[in-house]
């Protein structure tokens, strides 16, 4: 079964900012890969949603290691087949920051 992928805001404001910064400091290649291991990984949840590591404050929420840097957290719901992308996560930001504490 393929489940069905829906942003929320958060999740597209916090992937347009991750590839801000990677614009401002890094090169293209790093912003190649990014997109490209987002892209895979969103194909896999599609496919898997259950590959991501349960998060320790809500169970509802799970979270997958997208680059070194950056964690995808993401909701599950079977019940009406849907990935919800929550947020890209920067490991550099406060941890307070993070959608699933």
């Amino acid at each position: 079964m393929v489940y069905e992928i829906v942003w929320s805001e958060l999740a597209l404001q916090s992937f347009l900012s991750n590839i801000s910064y990677l614009k401002t400091d890094w090169t293209e290649t790093e912003i190649v890969n990014f997109t490209n291991s987002t892209t895979e990984i969103i194909q896999l949840l599609s496919l898997q949603p259950g590959i991501g590591r349960l998060t320790n404050k809500k169970a509802y929420l799970r979270k997958v290691l997208v680059s070194k840097r950056i964690i995808l957290i993401y909701r599950f719901k079977p019940s009406i087949n849907v990935v919800e992308l929550v947020q890209f996560f920067n490991t550099w930001q406060h941890p307070k920051k993070r959608k699933d504490n």
